[in-house]
């Protein structure tokens, strides 16, 4: 089982967020500790800027950026052209 920590600037952005995508968010974290590399997350490598990073998705639309080793530190969420 793997600790997720949230960065401040994803929780600034989970206040904004209505009930349902906020449910959403909160199973999403639930899976992603149980194993962020479950064929399910979609979890790739990012390259570029982002290099060293990945990335999950939440939705069709909606990213998670993250960092993991043993630690999971999910650094930005938001739609595909927002956090990229």
């Amino acid at each position: 089982m793997y600790k997720v920590t949230i960065s401040s600037r994803v929780k600034k952005i989970f206040k904004k967020l209505d009930k349902r995508t906020k449910d959403n968010l909160v199973l999403f974290f639930i899976k992603l500790e149980k194993n962020p590399f479950t064929p399910e997350l979609k979890t790739h490598k990012l390259t570029g800027r982002l290099k060293g990073s990945y990335a999950c998705s939440l939705s069709y639309g909606d990213r998670v950026i993250l960092i993991t080793e043993k630690e999971i530190l999910v650094t930005d969420f938001g739609s595909h052209d927002e956090v990229y």
